[in-house]
């Protein structure tokens, strides 16, 4: 009698230890989902020129199922430039995305009561972001972009049929542009249109380098008044950073790209 009392009394403590341990297991794993799922993303946004911290969250399902939303085609960065405002009363903004069919929804007036950072998957293609804050890129101190680009050709040269000329740019890497002064923000379609914008202005040296940002047709002009570092590789982008180092009339574009062997871009 003693025995089986024994017995059931360790076959209750060994049930208690093995609930405690996979009780302790899940809530590890609830808590690494929880730093993946709510730590913070650097991104630059050409359209507002600034960097934002941004945080994939979920909402209260309940919420969620009361609210409307209204779609529109964007591209993510573009639906991080709608949905911020410095005017935010909350200095917090929340959106929705859709990769697959890129497009976007600003939800107004969500409290943070009703955002969720926890290890509850809510499994849609629409995924929400918590956008927290943004800063001005220019002197922003921190690279944050990781994968570097193989196989750069950072010496080429590019026909500007705007000015009928003929310029070698140089490609850098992408943080240095936070060094520069901006001069002005054009939205162009291609990265010739942009370099021909920055030649008219560097006559008056009000520019030598661009930062293009192809897939949001954004041109920003950069004014260089000390030289880069050159220290960092270059990584891979949406935005690209090229300097005007020096420019030729167009018809002697066969010498220099036979002198320099220059591939253009």
């Amino acid at each position: 009698m003693y025995h089986h009392h024994s017995s059931k009394g360790r076959l209750l403590k060994m049930q208690k230890c093995y609930f405690n341990t996979s009780y302790l297991l899940f809530c590890a794993f609830c808590s690494l989902l929880q730093v993946s799922y709510s730590s913070e993303m650097k991104i630059y946004v050409p359209v507002m020129d600034k960097i934002c911290l941004i945080q994939k969250v979920g909402i209260r399902e309940e919420i969620l199922d009361s609210i409307e939303l209204f779609l529109f085609n964007a591209s993510f960065k573009s639906c991080i430039a709608y949905s911020y405002s410095d005017l935010n009363p909350h200095y917090y903004s929340i959106f929705a995305y859709n990769e697959k069919t890129s497009s976007c929804s600003k939800l107004r007036g969500m409290l943070e009561e009703n955002i969720i950072v926890n290890c509850s998957e809510q499994m849609h293609d629409l995924q929400f972001y918590k956008v927290t804050h943004c800063l001005p890129a220019e002197g922003f101190m921190y690279s944050f972009e990781e994968e570097i680009e193989e196989n750069v050709n950072k010496i080429n040269a590019v026909k500007l049929k705007a000015t009928a000329e003929i310029c070698i740019v140089e490609r850098h890497p992408f943080s240095e542009n936070f060094l520069l002064k901006r001069t002005g923000i054009f939205f162009l379609k291609s990265l010739e249109l942009c370099l021909a914008h920055c030649r008219v202005l560097s006559m008056r040296g009000k520019c030598h380098a661009v930062l293009f940002s192809g897939e949001e047709k954004v041109c920003l002009l950069l004014q260089q008044n000390q030289p880069l570092q050159r220290r960092d590789a270059v990584r891979k982008s949406g935005s690209q950073l090229f300097t005007l180092n020096y420019c030729y009339c167009s018809k002697f574009q066969k010498t220099v790209l036979i002198k320099y062997k220059y591939k253009i871009l």
